[in-house]
């Protein structure tokens, strides 16, 4: 993943003006695009500015052991609940094709 200014000031919560400093005096290494931009690779961005805990690469939290667990019950809800309306369905035909 690759990093604009503006994006890795954002993603490190640090300012533009931080973040070219560091470029500037070789701490961060960037890559300067033929438009003039400069590009920042995620890992490099890190190495200097590590993330927040509890954030992922692009600020959104991470999922707890909890959640991750609720997560898996409700699909596996899902499945069952999808299984039990198709026996309902085919015990309604069959209950049908009885009475006729």
């Amino acid at each position: 993943m690759v990093f604009t200014m503006g994006q890795a000031a954002k993603e490190s919560g640090k300012s533009k003006s931080t973040i070219w400093k560091y470029v500037n005096n070789g701490t961060l290494s960037a890559q300067k695009n033929a438009d003039g931009t400069y590009s920042i690779d995620a890992a490099e961005l890190f190495r200097v500015f590590p993330p927040t805990a509890g954030k992922t690469f692009d600020g959104r939290p991470e999922e707890s052991n909890a959640n991750q667990k609720l997560s898996v019950e409700n699909e596996v809800l899902k499945v069952q609940l999808a299984a039990q309306g198709e026996r309902i369905r085919t015990l309604e035909a069959d209950k049908q094709f009885l009475q006729e």
